[in-house]
Parts: C-alpha cells; sequence; structure tokens
C-alpha cells in the first residue's frame, strides 16, 4: 500500500548567504528551509497540526485518488499515479498556513513576528510592515518548499 509524505525540498533561505573565508571554505552555513522546517515543527508542530486538523480532507482527496484509480483499471485506461492527489495535499498545506490555520492552535502562535508585522521578505528589510501577517509566512520559503508525495 502507498504511503503518503510530508516533507520540503531543500533550497537556500532568501538573503542567507554562506560567508567564505580567504580559501574559499564556508565559515558557516547559510539557513536552509529543511533546517527552518525541522526547528519549527521541533517547537511549533506545523505538519502535525496540519495533518490532524485537515484529517478529513485528507481522507477524502485520498478515496478520490482511490476511485480515480480504480476507474482508470476496469476502464483499461492508462493509470495517472498519485500526482494530483499529492497536489491538493501540497496546495491545502500553503492554504492552511496563509489563511491563519496554525493560530491559536498551538501555544506561542501567533508568533509575535506575524503580530507586529515583521518581515525578511526581499526589499522590506527586517522591519515591521505595519500590518499583521499569518505565521510561518515571512519569506514564502517555508510554504513554497512544502511538498507532499506518496510512494
Amino acid at each position: 500500500m502507498p504511503d503518503l509524505h510530508f516533507g520540503f525540498v531543500d533550497v537556500p533561505y532568501p538573503g542567507q548567504i554562506a560567508k567564505r573565508n580567504s580559501r574559499g571554505r564556508f565559515l558557516r552555513r547559510a539557513d536552509r528551509s529543511v533546517d527552518v522546517a525541522e526547528a519549527l515543527e521541533k517547537r511549533y508542530h506545523i505538519v502535525e497540526t496540519f495533518s490532524d486538523q485537515m484529517l478529513d480532507y485528507i481522507s477524502e482527496e485520498l478515496s478520490y485518488y482511490y476511485d480515480e484509480q480504480l476507474e482508470e483499471l476496469f476502464e483499461s485506461r492508462t493509470r495517472s499515479g498519485p500526482g494530483k492527489f499529492a497536489r491538493n495535499i501540497t496546495l491545502a498545506f500553503r492554504d492552511f498556513i496563509r489563511k491563519g490555520g496554525m493560530d491559536d492552535a498551538v501555544r506561542g502562535v501567533p508568533t509575535k513576528a506575524s503580530i507586529e508585522g515583521k518581515t525578511w521578505r526581499p526589499g522590506y528589510g527586517k522591519f515591521p510592515t505595519g500590518e499583521t501577517r499569518p505565521s510561518f509566512i515571512d519569506t514564502g520559503t517555508y510554504i513554497g518548499s512544502f511538498r507532499a508525495w506518496v510512494d
């Protein structure tokens, strides 16, 4: 039976440049999406909260996927694979974060930075924008690197 996995594509965070010494060796490593995701999951349990709160939606999408697979099998059509199902779950995670699904779901959320509207987005700097924003959506790299897949 196929397994559903959640994970993050390993990409550097914007504005995070690894420093090199005079010999060209890295002095420190730049923050990467998987490192940030691991730290956030350890502290806030974001993916766990998403899967708990969206279990009915995920189950429904999974049943649609299996129904489609059976229909294709019985009609002798080429089977399409789990791409659409995984894409729908990935998009659901992004919507969950954008719509503030984590707010008040766990202790410490909404975060102080989101309440104050602080951002690291290129062009804004590390300054308050004056508007509150959903937690964990600062640069967009975190939600943009999330993926669901089936294997």
